[in-house]
Order: C-alpha cells, then sequence, then structure tokens
C-alpha cells in the first residue's frame, strides 16, 4: 500500500521531474531555458488547446476532437514525468549506499543507493518529502527542508546544492580537506567520498 501512493504522489514526482531536467541540462552543456523549451512548449499547446475548445461552444465535432487531443497530450506529459523519474539506472559497481555518521565516524543510518536515479536530501515535513531525511540528525537546524539532491547519470552518481542556507560540502576519499559546492552546479561523487549536508556527514560507501 504504501508503494502504491508513492507511485501516485504527483507532486514529488513534479519535483523531481524538474531537479532531473535541471541537472541534465548542467551535463548536457546546455541552458536549462533549452532544456525546458520542448516540454513548456507542449504545456502551452495543451493549455490553447483546452481555452479553444472551451470558447466553441456549436461546433460538436470541433470540441470533441479538441478534448480528446487535449487529453492525450495531457497523458503523454504525465507518463513522461512517472517514467524519468522513476525509472531504474543501469546496473553500475560504484556506491551501493548512504551512510549517516556522527562526528567520531560512526553509522547512524544507512540509505541504498542501487536502482535508484535521483534522491532528495533535506527534512521532511507536512508539505514536503525527501528521499534522505535527515530532520533526526545532530545538526538538524542547519539543515533545509530541500538542501541537496543526488542524481545518477551516465554511470556515475552527481551531488548538487539546491540553494540551501548553510551550504553543502564534499570531502573526497583520498583528500584532506573538503571543499564547498558551487549552487546549481553537479559534483561527481564515488564510493569512500564523504558528503557534508551543512554540519551533517554522510558517507558515500
Amino acid at each position: 500500500m504504501a508503494q502504491f501512493l508513492e507511485c501516485i504522489n504527483i507532486v514529488k514526482h513534479l519535483q523531481k521531474y524538474v531537479i532531473l531536467k535541471k541537472v541534465e541540462g548542467h551535463h548536457q552543456n546546455r541552458k536549462v531555458l533549452q532544456v525546458f523549451l520542448g516540454d513548456l512548449l507542449l504545456a502551452v499547446f495543451l493549455l490553447v488547446i483546452i481555452f479553444t475548445v472551451s470558447l466553441i461552444k456549436m461546433i460538436m465535432p470541433l470540441q470533441v476532437g479538441g478534448l480528446v487531443l487535449g487529453l492525450a497530450l495531457l497523458a503523454y506529459l504525465g507518463v513522461r514525468v512517472f517514467f524519468t523519474v522513476t525509472r531504474p539506472p543501469q546496473t553500475y559497481d560504484g556506491a551501493k549506499r548512504l551512510v549517516l555518521q556522527d562526528e567520531e565516524g560512526k553509522n547512524i543510518r544507512a540509505w541504498p543507493l542501487e536502482r535508484r536515479k535521483a534522491l532528495i536530501l533535506g527534512k521532511k515535513t507536512r508539505d514536503n518529502e525527501v528521499d534522505i531525511d535527515l530532520s533526526e540528525a545532530q545538526y538538524a537546524t542547519l539543515i533545509s527542508k530541500q538542501h541537496a539532491v543526488l542524481n545518477y547519470s551516465d554511470h556515475n552518481w552527481y551531488l548538487e546544492d539546491i540553494g540551501s542556507s548553510n551550504g553543502t560540502g564534499v570531502k573526497r576519499s583520498n583528500a584532506k580537506h573538503k571543499f564547498k559546492l558551487e549552487p546549481g552546479r553537479p559534483y561527481p561523487i564515488n564510493s569512500g567520498d564523504i558528503i557534508l549536508i551543512a554540519n551533517t556527514q554522510l558517507l558515500v560507501k
């Protein structure tokens, strides 16, 4: 039952779709506007059709045809959003899970990464759904509701800060110092790296 409710959570799917399209634009070195242009044109076309049908009152065939075409486009956009968000990534030999650690490096909780495409990191509330809920972390007050996103593309995971208040950092497995992410720019993440959500530490394994 819980899996069924998650599948029909339209708001969550749309949030992920927007984030995926944004990150996809970075990977392909295109502007975000270009990435959304096709979807935007389809949405505008759909609205024009529905509006036109509402004005035509006397020509029944045009009303029926316009409604059918409008519903078909709406269904197409819905299916596109659903499969963009829910389709599993290809098999890979990289990171398998994300582990929440305390300041001493002790493991507290883990989340699987296999067969996932995008994960929103932040804090879950009544009006905000996330995949990696850090609301019970020691420094949860420093974490934004939607803090960062992990996106799987081209056989690798990418981490992006999505406008958090206190920033996102990464410490490479072979480095002594951490670095802060530039908001809106995806960074490749590998097994052994440590992700810092504000002051909260997540180990990629």
